[in-house]
Protein backbone atom coordinates (compact mmCIF):
# COMPACT_ATOMS: atom_id res chain seq x y z
CA UNK A 1 0.00 0.00 0.00
CA UNK A 2 3.08 2.46 0.93
CA UNK A 3 4.48 1.34 -2.48
CA UNK A 4 1.38 2.22 -4.45
CA UNK A 5 1.07 6.05 -2.90
CA UNK A 6 4.17 6.81 -3.25
CA UNK A 7 3.75 5.66 -7.01
CA UNK A 8 0.53 8.09 -7.12
CA UNK A 9 2.37 10.81 -5.72
CA UNK A 10 5.39 10.70 -8.27
CA UNK A 11 3.50 9.77 -11.40
CA UNK A 12 2.58 13.08 -12.24
CA UNK A 13 5.98 14.31 -12.03
CA UNK A 14 6.74 12.48 -15.18
CA UNK A 15 4.77 15.82 -16.86
CA UNK A 16 5.15 18.13 -14.88
CA UNK A 17 8.19 20.39 -15.56
CA UNK A 18 10.60 20.07 -12.57
CA UNK A 19 14.37 20.87 -11.62
CA UNK A 20 16.68 19.95 -8.28
CA UNK A 21 14.62 21.67 -6.58
CA UNK A 22 11.71 20.08 -7.12
CA UNK A 23 12.94 16.96 -6.40
CA UNK A 24 14.74 18.15 -3.28
CA UNK A 25 11.02 19.53 -2.49
CA UNK A 26 9.96 16.30 -2.77
CA UNK A 27 12.71 14.20 -0.82
CA UNK A 28 12.08 16.83 2.22
CA UNK A 29 7.50 16.31 1.80
CA UNK A 30 8.47 12.59 2.13
CA UNK A 31 11.25 12.44 4.47
CA UNK A 32 9.27 14.98 7.13
CA UNK A 33 5.95 12.15 6.70
CA UNK A 34 8.14 9.69 7.97
CA UNK A 35 9.73 11.66 10.44
CA UNK A 36 6.21 12.65 12.19
CA UNK A 37 5.10 9.08 12.58
CA UNK A 38 7.92 6.68 12.74
CA UNK A 39 10.22 5.71 15.92
CA UNK A 40 12.77 6.44 17.28
CA UNK A 41 12.34 10.30 15.71
CA UNK A 42 8.34 10.35 15.88
CA UNK A 43 8.42 14.31 15.84
CA UNK A 44 4.36 13.85 16.80
CA UNK A 45 5.48 12.95 20.09
CA UNK A 46 7.89 16.15 20.70
CA UNK A 47 5.65 19.14 21.12
CA UNK A 48 6.83 22.04 19.50
CA UNK A 49 8.40 19.83 16.73
CA UNK A 50 5.35 18.25 15.82
CA UNK A 51 3.29 21.98 15.49
CA UNK A 52 6.16 22.85 12.93
CA UNK A 53 6.61 19.65 10.78
CA UNK A 54 2.80 19.05 11.00
CA UNK A 55 2.30 22.65 9.29
CA UNK A 56 5.49 21.72 6.92
CA UNK A 57 4.54 18.65 5.25
CA UNK A 58 0.87 19.35 5.47
CA UNK A 59 0.61 23.50 4.32
CA UNK A 60 3.89 24.97 3.62
CA UNK A 61 6.04 22.53 1.08
CA UNK A 62 3.27 21.48 -0.75
CA UNK A 63 2.41 25.41 -1.36
CA UNK A 64 5.34 25.87 -2.57
CA UNK A 65 6.51 23.14 -4.67
CA UNK A 66 3.11 24.01 -6.26
CA UNK A 67 3.65 27.45 -6.96
CA UNK A 68 7.32 26.73 -8.36
CA UNK A 69 5.59 24.17 -10.58
CA UNK A 70 3.92 27.22 -12.21
CA UNK A 71 6.45 29.22 -12.20
CA UNK A 72 8.78 26.82 -14.24
CA UNK A 73 5.65 25.95 -16.65
CA UNK A 74 5.08 29.85 -17.04
CA UNK A 75 9.11 30.36 -17.65
CA UNK A 76 9.42 32.80 -15.23
CA UNK A 77 12.34 33.91 -12.79
CA UNK A 78 11.86 32.84 -9.59
CA UNK A 79 11.12 35.34 -6.88
CA UNK A 80 12.79 34.48 -3.25
CA UNK A 81 10.33 36.51 -1.52
CA UNK A 82 7.12 35.76 -2.84
CA UNK A 83 8.26 32.33 -2.00
CA UNK A 84 8.85 32.93 1.49
CA UNK A 85 6.29 34.99 2.42
CA UNK A 86 4.06 32.34 0.68
CA UNK A 87 6.23 29.38 3.21
CA UNK A 88 5.64 31.79 6.34
CA UNK A 89 1.82 32.29 5.57
CA UNK A 90 1.02 28.47 4.87
CA UNK A 91 3.21 27.54 8.44
CA UNK A 92 1.32 30.08 10.04
CA UNK A 93 -1.54 28.84 8.79
CA UNK A 94 -0.94 25.47 9.32
CA UNK A 95 0.12 25.38 13.32
CA UNK A 96 -2.94 27.37 13.52
CA UNK A 97 -4.68 24.39 12.42
CA UNK A 98 -2.80 21.92 14.33
CA UNK A 99 -2.79 23.81 17.69
CA UNK A 100 -6.81 23.85 17.40
CA UNK A 101 -6.92 20.38 16.81
CA UNK A 102 -4.99 19.66 19.73
CA UNK A 103 -7.07 21.50 22.16
CA UNK A 104 -10.38 19.71 19.97
CA UNK A 105 -8.25 16.57 21.07
CA UNK A 106 -7.34 17.40 24.24
CA UNK A 107 -9.96 14.81 26.20
CA UNK A 108 -9.34 11.85 24.02
CA UNK A 109 -5.41 12.15 24.43
CA UNK A 110 -5.83 12.59 27.96
CA UNK A 111 -7.77 9.15 28.18
CA UNK A 112 -5.13 7.56 25.96
CA UNK A 113 -2.06 9.17 27.83
CA UNK A 114 -0.69 11.01 24.90
CA UNK A 115 1.44 13.71 25.43
CA UNK A 116 1.15 16.46 23.48
CA UNK A 117 1.10 20.34 23.83
CA UNK A 118 -2.30 20.71 24.94
CA UNK A 119 -2.12 18.03 27.63
CA UNK A 120 1.10 19.77 28.80
CA UNK A 121 0.42 23.59 29.15
CA UNK A 122 -3.66 23.49 28.82
CA UNK A 123 -6.14 24.43 26.02
CA UNK A 124 -6.22 28.34 27.52
CA UNK A 125 -2.49 28.23 27.02
CA UNK A 126 -3.02 27.00 23.20
CA UNK A 127 -5.69 29.92 22.43
CA UNK A 128 -3.70 32.48 23.59
CA UNK A 129 -0.62 31.46 22.16
CA UNK A 130 -2.71 31.31 18.89
CA UNK A 131 -5.02 34.20 18.91
CA UNK A 132 -1.66 36.49 20.13
CA UNK A 133 1.12 34.89 18.24
CA UNK A 134 0.35 32.56 15.44
CA UNK A 135 -2.97 34.22 14.03
CA UNK A 136 -1.53 37.62 14.21
CA UNK A 137 1.78 36.11 12.22
CA UNK A 138 -0.36 34.44 9.42
CA UNK A 139 -2.05 37.87 8.86
CA UNK A 140 0.88 39.80 7.91
CA UNK A 141 2.50 36.73 6.42
CA UNK A 142 -0.51 36.87 3.93
CA UNK A 143 -0.61 40.61 3.68
CA UNK A 144 2.67 40.26 2.31
CA UNK A 145 2.19 37.43 -0.08
CA UNK A 146 -0.86 39.84 -1.51
CA UNK A 147 2.10 42.62 -1.88
CA UNK A 148 4.61 40.37 -3.30
CA UNK A 149 1.69 38.40 -5.40
CA UNK A 150 1.10 42.39 -6.86
CA UNK A 151 4.23 42.73 -8.50
CA UNK A 152 3.08 39.68 -10.75
CA UNK A 153 -0.43 39.94 -11.26
CA UNK A 154 -1.58 42.95 -9.53
CA UNK A 155 -5.40 42.03 -10.37
CA UNK A 156 -4.77 38.89 -8.77
CA UNK A 157 -3.62 40.37 -5.38
CA UNK A 158 -6.21 43.31 -5.43
CA UNK A 159 -9.27 40.98 -5.66
CA UNK A 160 -7.96 38.60 -2.90
CA UNK A 161 -7.26 41.37 -1.02
CA UNK A 162 -10.94 42.79 -1.48
CA UNK A 163 -12.57 39.78 -1.02
CA UNK A 164 -10.68 39.14 2.44
CA UNK A 165 -12.02 42.81 3.37
CA UNK A 166 -15.19 41.81 2.54
CA UNK A 167 -15.00 38.59 4.24
CA UNK A 168 -13.45 40.10 7.74
CA UNK A 169 -15.76 43.23 7.50
CA UNK A 170 -18.91 41.97 9.72
CA UNK A 171 -16.59 39.81 12.25
CA UNK A 172 -14.61 42.70 12.97
CA UNK A 173 -17.80 45.10 13.46
CA UNK A 174 -19.23 42.23 15.45
CA UNK A 175 -16.08 41.96 17.88
CA UNK A 176 -15.30 45.51 18.27
CA UNK A 177 -19.22 46.20 19.14
CA UNK A 178 -19.09 43.93 21.68
CA UNK A 179 -15.77 44.47 23.04
CA UNK A 180 -14.27 41.21 22.32
CA UNK A 181 -11.23 40.91 20.54
CA UNK A 182 -11.03 40.70 16.49
CA UNK A 183 -8.12 38.00 17.20
CA UNK A 184 -10.53 34.78 17.33
CA UNK A 185 -9.10 31.69 18.21
CA UNK A 186 -12.21 29.60 17.17
CA UNK A 187 -11.45 26.80 14.59
CA UNK A 188 -14.37 26.17 12.48
CA UNK A 189 -15.68 29.99 12.45
CA UNK A 190 -12.47 32.04 11.19
CA UNK A 191 -12.70 34.58 8.52
CA UNK A 192 -9.23 33.73 7.27
CA UNK A 193 -10.69 30.12 6.81
CA UNK A 194 -13.81 31.08 5.29
CA UNK A 195 -11.67 33.40 2.70
CA UNK A 196 -9.48 30.39 2.04
CA UNK A 197 -11.57 27.74 1.23
CA UNK A 198 -14.66 29.55 0.35
CA UNK A 199 -14.20 33.23 -1.11
CA UNK A 200 -10.60 33.07 -2.61
CA UNK A 201 -11.01 30.27 -5.18
CA UNK A 202 -13.95 31.86 -6.94
CA UNK A 203 -12.01 35.04 -7.07
CA UNK A 204 -8.80 33.74 -8.52
CA UNK A 205 -11.45 31.49 -11.29
CA UNK A 206 -12.99 34.29 -12.09
CA UNK A 207 -9.92 36.55 -12.99
CA UNK A 208 -8.41 33.02 -15.46
CA UNK A 209 -12.20 33.03 -17.24
CA UNK A 210 -11.63 37.12 -18.03
CA UNK A 211 -8.59 36.65 -19.12
CA UNK A 212 -8.99 33.50 -21.25
CA UNK A 213 -12.35 31.89 -21.47
CA UNK A 214 -11.02 28.51 -22.14
CA UNK A 215 -10.69 28.10 -18.24
CA UNK A 216 -14.18 28.43 -17.77
CA UNK A 217 -14.74 24.56 -17.28
CA UNK A 218 -12.44 24.86 -14.15
CA UNK A 219 -15.15 27.41 -12.85
CA UNK A 220 -18.18 24.54 -13.10
CA UNK A 221 -15.92 22.16 -12.31
CA UNK A 222 -15.30 23.49 -9.15
CA UNK A 223 -18.91 24.37 -8.41
CA UNK A 224 -20.42 20.86 -9.36
CA UNK A 225 -17.44 18.83 -7.30
CA UNK A 226 -17.24 20.97 -4.63
CA UNK A 227 -20.45 22.89 -4.11
CA UNK A 228 -23.31 21.07 -5.72
CA UNK A 229 -25.69 19.26 -3.35
CA UNK A 230 -26.08 16.67 -6.07
CA UNK A 231 -22.31 15.15 -5.47
CA UNK A 232 -23.38 14.77 -2.19
CA UNK A 233 -25.74 12.68 -2.97
CA UNK A 234 -24.21 10.62 -4.96
CA UNK A 235 -21.71 9.81 -2.49
CA UNK A 236 -24.56 9.11 0.36
CA UNK A 237 -26.08 6.98 -2.55
CA UNK A 238 -22.86 4.77 -2.86
CA UNK A 239 -22.27 4.25 0.97
CA UNK A 240 -24.25 0.96 0.82
CA UNK A 241 -21.85 -0.01 -2.24
CA UNK A 242 -18.68 1.28 -0.61
CA UNK A 243 -19.74 -0.53 3.04
CA UNK A 244 -19.34 -4.07 0.57
CA UNK A 245 -15.78 -3.23 -0.60
CA UNK A 246 -14.42 -2.07 3.30
CA UNK A 247 -16.74 -5.28 5.31
CA UNK A 248 -12.92 -7.94 5.03
CA UNK A 249 -11.26 -5.17 6.07
CA UNK A 250 -14.06 -4.42 8.59
CA UNK A 251 -13.87 -7.92 10.07
CA UNK A 252 -9.76 -8.27 9.87
CA UNK A 253 -10.20 -5.03 11.82
CA UNK A 254 -12.51 -6.61 14.14
CA UNK A 255 -10.68 -10.15 15.18
CA UNK A 256 -7.38 -8.06 15.44
CA UNK A 257 -8.78 -6.31 18.09
CA UNK A 258 -8.57 -7.73 22.05
CA UNK A 259 -11.93 -8.08 23.60
CA UNK A 260 -14.18 -5.83 24.84
CA UNK A 261 -14.11 -4.99 28.77
CA UNK A 262 -17.49 -5.44 30.78
CA UNK A 263 -17.83 -2.01 31.13
CA UNK A 264 -18.01 -1.63 27.85
CA UNK A 265 -19.91 -3.84 27.56
CA UNK A 266 -22.89 -2.96 29.52
CA UNK A 267 -22.71 0.36 28.54
CA UNK A 268 -23.38 -0.53 24.90
CA UNK A 269 -26.77 -2.30 26.15
CA UNK A 270 -27.61 1.53 27.39
CA UNK A 271 -30.36 3.34 25.32
CA UNK A 272 -29.14 5.30 22.46
CA UNK A 273 -29.57 9.09 21.98
CA UNK A 274 -28.60 10.32 18.45
CA UNK A 275 -27.92 14.24 19.10
CA UNK A 276 -28.77 16.19 15.35
CA UNK A 277 -27.67 19.49 14.59
CA UNK A 278 -28.89 21.03 11.05
CA UNK A 279 -27.34 24.45 11.06
CA UNK A 280 -23.24 25.12 11.78
CA UNK A 281 -22.37 27.70 13.87
CA UNK A 282 -25.38 27.80 16.10
CA UNK A 283 -25.26 29.74 19.52
CA UNK A 284 -26.34 26.42 21.51
CA UNK A 285 -23.16 24.76 19.87
CA UNK A 286 -21.15 24.33 22.90
CA UNK A 287 -23.69 23.95 25.28
CA UNK A 288 -25.03 20.93 23.13
CA UNK A 289 -21.01 19.61 22.88
CA UNK A 290 -20.43 19.94 26.33
CA UNK A 291 -23.20 18.11 27.34
CA UNK A 292 -23.01 15.07 24.76
CA UNK A 293 -19.99 13.56 27.34
CA UNK A 294 -21.98 13.83 30.43
CA UNK A 295 -24.98 11.75 29.06
CA UNK A 296 -25.21 8.54 30.53
CA UNK A 297 -26.40 7.08 27.60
Amino acid sequence: ILFLALLTALLPWIWLPSDRFSYCLLIAEFLLLAAYAIPPVRLKDRFGWAVAADAAYAYALPSVLAAYTFFLAGKQNVDALLFGLLFCWQMALGARHYLNHLANDRDNDLRSNTQTLATRMGNSWIHRLGARLVLPAEGIAFAGFLIALGTHHQAAALVSAALWGMVAAFPLVLALARKHTPFSFRFSVLTFDQLYQEWLPYGLLALLCIEHWYYFPLLIAHLVLLRSPYITYFFRRMAPLLRVFLLPLYVFQKKAQPKETTATTSFENLPVIAVVNFNKHKYTETFIWEMIPRLRF
